[in-house]
């Protein structure tokens, strides 16, 4: 099955392969075949069945990364250096 996974969406991108789904497994896992190697994961959180799923997912990604950088910003900008004795 085709599938694109988004778990290192904002260092490599979305990544597209082909996977497995264990017949065993209680929990949707993919293991992705290719040269880039072995990802596993959650559906819907790692991985995705459509390139407009794993879009959505990264978007919500960078969106979630952008207010993480922006708080911490707002943290340093707030800082006050002290000398010590």
């Amino acid at each position: 099955m085709k599938v694109w996974v988004t778990i290192h969406s904002l260092s490599l991108g979305i990544l597209e392969g082909e996977g497995d789904m264990p017949a065993h497994s209680n929990h949707p896992i993919v293991f992705l075949r290719g040269g880039r190697g072995q990802y596993m994961g959650r559906e819907d959180r790692d991985w995705h069945r459509t390139l407009e799923a794993a879009q959505l997912r990264a978007e919500e990604m960078r969106q979630a990364r952008i207010a993480s950088l922006l708080k911490q910003v707002k943290r340093l900008e707030g800082l006050k250096i002290q000398v010590l004795p």
